[in-house]
């Protein structure tokens, strides 16, 4: 092992406070719930562009073509964003109540954002969820193809039969012609033609024997394509029952999806604030000191300067008249070591220089304010130290 390869295990191993532990999942969850919000806006869309298409269409003219998909889209996507940027403030505000409070929902604040935040989260699920719904439902689409096709092999099949039937239908129609033919003769000839009449009435009823036997070829063809469309209307059902079945499982799938990145978001917003509020107080003993004692060298450092109408080369206020103006109007316990304490420090950063017992201003208040806070960050690098 080198020195390099030990130092990344040290920190590794040694560096497993709440910060350390938790920074990546924090990151990782924060950026999920711009994913998530993404996620609803798209779901939401399904739902929500349909309606204000039709009523856009509805009010221009011929249902406004280009323009009516153009503005429905632009609409419903602003609309949506706007909602989830709403949704984010709101939840944060809540996060921030809850965490800083430590779930005390007798406080009256907190319990007003849970209400709102209650209401706005179940308006964004039913939007996402009733759009996953249908987004996912694609079974009566496919089920109208389904049936289409059917009809056409239907009709196919009906003409092909029909075409067969014809054959049998134009000799019955011929038959029964010639039957009216025959039976006008029979009745037309004279009594005494005994056989004449029955060669004519065995013709007749010959025909009818053909008329029979082509009525049952006529009925068997119906019977064979009645089986035929009853197979392809069977097979239909049971496409369509299949795609139902898949609809129900796709529309499941994306709800389910959809109800998680609403949990996503909400959990994430959360974490969040429980992680900034547990990094701040974890750290807040180490820094305020640090921070108040920075705040205090900004405002000293603007009374010094007059708020900024001070310049280079001008003296500043006495130190006696300094520190009893800072013991007049503060409340700090200490103001004269305070005051001692700010003359040494921006004596050193080079913000005024001493020539003999006077001090006068080095450096414009601009670059004074710059200065206290990098010195602000040197002060945070030596309470490192160990």
């Amino acid at each position: 092992m080198n020195p390099e390869t030990y130092s990344k295990l040290r920190d590794k191993i040694k560096n497993r406070d709440f910060e350390a532990k938790n920074k990546s999942l924090n990151s990782w969850f924060f950026k999920s719930t711009f994913l998530g919000n993404l996620g609803s806006i798209f779901f939401a869309f399904f739902l929500v562009y349909p309606a204000l298409y039709k009523a856009i269409a509805a009010q221009m003219i011929d249902g406004g073509g280009n323009w009516a998909i153009a503005l429905a889209t632009l609409f419903t996507v602003t609309i949506l964003v706007i909602f989830e940027s709403v949704k984010r403030k709101i939840l944060a505000n809540l996060s921030d109540d809850l965490v800083t409070t430590d779930w005390n929902l007798k406080d009256r604040g907190v319990r007003w954002w849970l209400i709102l935040s209650t209401i706005i989260v179940i308006g964004s699920a039913y939007l996402s969820v009733s759009g996953a719904k249908k987004f996912s439902e694609t079974s009566k689409k496919r089920n109208i193809e389904i049936e289409n096709v059917v009809q056409v092999d239907i009709d196919s099949l009906t003409n092909v039969y029909n075409d067969r039937k014809g054959v049998f239908i134009l000799d019955n129609n011929q038959l029964r012609a010639d039957n009216v033919d025959l039976r006008q003769r029979i009745k037309e000839a004279p009594v005494g033609y005994v056989n004449s009449r029955k060669s004519l009435q065995e013709n007749v009823d010959a025909n009818l024997r053909a008329i029979d036997i082509n009525d049952g070829k006529l009925m068997a063809l119906d019977n064979e394509l009645n089986t035929k469309v009853e197979q392809l209307e069977s097979e239909q059902n049971e496409k369509i029952s299949k795609n139902i079945k898949d609809d129900t499982s796709i529309i499941l799938l994306f709800i389910l999806i959809s109800s998680v990145i609403e949990f996503i978001i909400v959990f994430g917003i959360w974490f969040r604030s429980y992680f900034t509020y547990n990094v701040f107080m974890l750290h807040e003993q180490a820094f305020e000191g640090i921070h108040q004692k920075k705040n205090r060298y900004l405002t000293l450092l603007k009374f010094i300067y007059k708020e900024g109408s001070v310049e280079k080369g001008d003296k500043i206020i006495g130190i006696v008249k300094f520190k009893e103006m800072v013991k007049e109007k503060s409340n700090i316990p200490t103001p004269e070591k305070l005051v001692d304490d700010f003359l040494v420090d921006i004596e050193h950063l080079g913000i005024i220089t001493m020539e003999g017992k006077r001090r006068f201003i080095a450096a414009t208040y601009e670059e004074a304010t710059k200065k206290v806070d990098n010195f602000d960050n040197t002060l945070r690098l030596l309470e490192n130290l160990e």
